[in-house]
């Protein structure tokens, strides 16, 4: 009961949001965390998420990398309205593939010799891509 002028106050409660973290191709669970509006965040690194031959490289709102994209572990204040879905970016593993001619060297007291010759460069590889290989450059003079 009110008996004379009263000054009644809002209460106000930050909406909460969800944030969802997709493995986009990589093996693991799917994660999810609740944020409140106004307040601090740090994105997650990629720890719970792995994809064989591919480096994680951040979180993106868009599968395909073309969203808007945030690094792993970095913090900003939430002022989103919404709840937000990001996809793990991967990036390809590069290998160098280095050819040996297991030349044998022999002696014969007096003299070195190697029984084979030639060089090949080194080729990059990318995984899960086909790489064309240089035919052989080695020769071994005995077969």
């Amino acid at each position: 009961m009110v008996t004379g002028d009263t000054t009644a106050y809002a209460h106000w409660t930050a909406n909460e949001y969800q944030v969802t973290y997709d493995a986009n191709g990589g093996s693991g669970a799917d994660v999810n965390d609740t944020v409140t509006f106004d307040s601090s965040y740090r994105f997650k690194s990629a720890d719970t998420f792995t994809r064989t031959g591919y480096t994680f490289t951040g979180w993106n709102t868009a599968p395909d990398g073309s969203g808007t994209a945030y690094a792993a572990r970095q913090q900003l204040t939430w002022n989103r309205t919404s709840d937000l879905t990001v996809y793990a970016q991967w990036e390809a593993n590069e290998y160098t593939i280095v050819f040996d001619a297991n030349a044998e060297n022999t002696a014969d007291g007096e003299h070195a010799t190697k029984s084979t010759s030639g060089t090949m460069d080194a080729v990059k590889a990318v995984y899960d891509t086909a790489t064309t290989l240089p035919a052989n450059a080695f020769v071994k003079t005995t077969y």
